[in-house]
Order: C-alpha cells, then sequence, then structure tokens
C-alpha cells in the first residue's frame, strides 16, 4: 500500500492546495492518527473559509499534537473567527508558551484580552509598537487580528523544520531500484539456468521490501524462490528421463 503522505504534505508545502486535499483527505483515512496530516487539512479548509469543516481537523491536531504551538495557534485563530474568545485566548496563550518565538500568537492573545476588557495573562505584558507604526486595533473593531495581514491563517501555514515523510519518497524508490535488479537477475537466471542469479534475486528482492517496495519485491522474491526450486529440481526431472526418450545424433 503507498503511502499518500509524502505527496500530499510536499503539495500542502508548495501551496498548491488544490491538488494536496484530495491526496491528503486519503491520507487522512490510512493513517488517522497522524496528527500532522490533520493539521495540513484544517489549514487547507480555513484557508478556503470553510471553518465549520476545518475545526474538527485542527482540533485533532491539537489533540495528537499537544506539544505543537502552530497547531494550537491555527485553531485559536478559527475559534476567534467564530467569536469563542475565551478558548481561542487559552489557545493563544498555550501556542505562546510552547514557541516563544511565536510573536503572532502573543500579539493576537493580547489584543484578544484587551477587546476582552482583560490585561495581563500567561502570553506578557502588552508589545509595545515600534515607535512610528500603527498600535493592533482591537479585534471587535478589526475582521483580522493582523493589520497588514489579510488571512490570519497565511502567518504560519506551514511547521517549520524538515518534513518528517521527505525519506519516504527516497527510500521507496532505493527499494523500487533493488526490486529491479532481483528482476533483472531472474531473467539472467531464467536465460543461464545459473542458481547464482536466482539467489542473488531473492536478496535483492528482500532489500527492495525492506525499503517499501513491497508490491513488486514480493512479486520477484516468489518468482526468484520459484526459479531456484526448479533449477534444483532440474537434475533430478532430466535423470528420470528414459534412455530411449531421448534424441539420438546421427553420425556424421
Amino acid at each position: 500500500m503507498n503511502d499518500p503522505r509524502p505527496l500530499g504534505i510536499k503539495y500542502f508545502q508548495q501551496g498548491l492546495y488544490k491538488e494536496a486535499l484530495p491526496v491528503l483527505l486519503d491520507a487522512a483515512v490510512k493513517y488517522p492518527q497522524d496528527g500532522y496530516v490533520q493539521l495540513c487539512l484544517g489549514i487547507i479548509f480555513a484557508s478556503q473559509k470553510d471553518l465549520t469543516a476545518a475545526e474538527p481537523y485542527l482540533r485533532n491536531a491539537v489533540r495528537m499534537r499537544p506539544q505543537d504551538a502552530h497547531a494550537c495557534y491555527n485553531l485559536a485563530c478559527l475559534l476567534h473567527q467564530t467569536s469563542r474568545q475565551q478558548e481561542a485566548l487559552a489557545l493563544y496563550d498555550t501556542a505562546a508558551r510552547l514557541d516563544p518565538t511565536l510573536i503572532a500568537a502573543k500579539v493576537a492573545a493580547n489584543n484578544l484580552r484587551q477587546s476582552m476588557g482583560l490585561s495581563g495573562g500567561p502570553a506578557g505584558p502588552t508589545i509595545q509598537q515600534p515607535p512610528g507604526t500603527a498600535p493592533y486595533p482591537p479585534y471587535s473593531q478589526q475582521p483580522n487580528p493582523y493589520a497588514q495581514q489579510p488571512d490570519p491563517y497565511q502567518t504560519y501555514p506551514h511547521l517549520p523544520g524538515p518534513d518528517p515523510y521527505a525519506n519516504d519518497s527516497r527510500r521507496r524508490n532505493s527499494g523500487r531500484l533493488f526490486s529491479w535488479l532481483g528482476f533483472t537477475c531472474l531473467m539472467l537466471g531464467c536465460c543461464t539456468c545459473t542458481p547464482f542469479f536466482s539467489l542473488a534475486g531473492i536478496v535483492l528482492s528482500i532489500l527492495g521490501i525492506a525499503r517499501g517496495d513491497v508490491g513488486f519485491g514480493i512479486t520477484v522474491l516468489i518468482l526468484c524462490i520459484a526459479h531456484r526450486v526448479l533449477i534444483a529440481m532440474l537434475p533430478t526431472f532430466v535423470g528420470q528421463i528414459p534412455i530411449e526418450n531421448l534424441p539420438i545424433q546421427p553420425n556424421l
């Protein structure tokens, strides 16, 4: 079974949400406990303004990845937009605590806290803007808590760090290479009736299976084993042929 996650996340990282959506939906069915996939789907639906569809995926992402500041932040943005300020504020504070460099979470928490008539809090004191810049307006007066960003989901649409599935495609490609080498050895063994090639094909196909090329690797492995057995049985089979059935060479 091919893993759709590397391709779906590759599309997601490139901003190709339309192409990523069906692939990641398939991945969510096959790998329902993968919080990274849940987070990607939540961000895609949220970017399409389908907050109803996005919410369960973002909640799953927070549940499966409780230490992920970006999962908390994106769910907080959704709750903020749907006027659930208390829960949004708690998640903004959690995101800011998990990742102190996530300044957007701190700013959003302080702005929301001000709009609710609160002060202070886990996210820290109100952030002072540099001289000469306009202060952030309260969320109640501004659809977007970030004055210079049209969509809060575009602030951190991708997770930091390497793609956790980046090596999977390279691993499967190397597995397919081993499987094809095993198949080549099988063909050479069939042409030469040499048991060495079938043995080499068995080893290479096992390496291909171990590297992720399960389907083709198993097929090559079975064929190589069958060829090995036939080569071993061939002398016994030939020895049982009656001498009178052997072709007679004419005298030259």
